[in-house]
């Protein structure tokens, strides 16, 4: 059976949840009260400018994560789909027995991971694990700790369907986190060999986050693509809006070293059943995001 993206999601969310009541003398009732707060507030605040999202307080992140992690993992896993260069890549690296080296950009929680492991689920090759080297790349540094919950949650439920034994295991996987500012090009400058293997960097809502930075981010795209071995792909997925799609195209035509494969655009609703999430399908009063209308870019280095 595959990943189970709810189920995955419901096990992050209430670790988390109880350590951190833990920690502050919070009942659980009080803690979904302040998740549920934050997740009036961000909706009001992500289609500003410049959002300015709480992303430091733990409850805002549990509200991130309740909100989008699964959407932001299906659309990574339909892209890995979509394209024949990302799915004959990752193929080729199983087949060798290479590591696979994947980088979210702006990742925030890394809810591209769960879309990377069902698609390699998806495959059929458990003969041998393919071997998952991410990395997550954020300015907020607390999104280490989901990302740190997020991995933990995976490998609980991989552990659950295929046994104690790694090897038969569909992923093995190591993580990563640098506490880093997309927008900020000197914070990556001094990183000589940090990203000289990545084979694919993802920005997954990423540009529609930062929409009067994107310039900024095209900076930092250009030195990263720069030092990046021949054939990395760049994976851009974010909402089907013209602006949106404009900043992608101009972004990825603005740097020389990059061929352009193509857009396409996609809306779709979750399959799964939101009733997965358990006790915060009862407690919270929103429901997570269940369909999207978003566009897909990729581009490779061939220069």
């Amino acid at each position: 059976m595959p990943l189970r993206y709810y189920e995955a999601l419901q096990v992050v969310l209430s670790q988390t949840r109880d350590v951190i009541c833990t920690s502050n003398r919070l009942t659980a009732d009080e803690a979904f009260q302040a998740a549920e707060a934050f997740i009036q507030e961000n909706s009001q605040k992500w289609r500003l400018e410049t959002p300015g999202i709480r992303y430091e307080d733990p409850f805002c992140r549990m509200a991130y994560l309740y909100m989008n992690a699964t959407i932001h993992a299906t659309l990574v896993e339909h892209a890995c789909k979509k394209y024949r260069e990302i799915s004959e890549l990752i193929k080729g690296k199983i087949s060798r027995g290479e590591d696979i080296h994947v980088c979210a950009l702006g990742g925030g929680p890394g809810s591209e991971l769960l879309g990377m492991v069902r698609f390699l689920e998806s495959q059929g090759v458990h003969d041998q694990p393919a071997y998952l080297d991410f990395t997550l790349v954020d300015c907020v540094r607390e999104w280490d700790e989901s990302w740190h919950a997020l991995k933990r949650g995976i490998d609980e439920q991989l552990r659950a369907e295929y046994g104690p034994r790694r090897m038969n295991w569909p992923a093995v996987i190591s993580r990563s986190f640098l506490p880093l500012d997309v927008t900020r090009v000197s914070d990556f400058k001094d990183f000589a060999t940090r990203f000289h293997s990545v084979d694919i960097f993802i920005c997954c809502y990423l540009l529609s986050e930062i929409k009067g930075s994107v310039g900024l981010l095209e900076a930092t795209l250009q030195l990263l693509v720069n030092r990046a071995p021949q054939g990395t792909l760049l994976l851009v997925i974010d909402r089907d809006e013209r602006r949106v799609r404009e900043d992608a195209e101009h972004v990825i035509r603005g740097i020389a070293a990059l061929s352009d494969i193509g857009q396409n655009q996609e809306r779709g609703k979750m399959e799964s059943d939101v009733r997965d999430l358990g006790e915060w399908y009862m407690n919270i009063p929103s429901l997570p995001r269940q369909s999207w209308q978003s566009f897909f870019h990729l581009a490779k280095k061939t220069a």
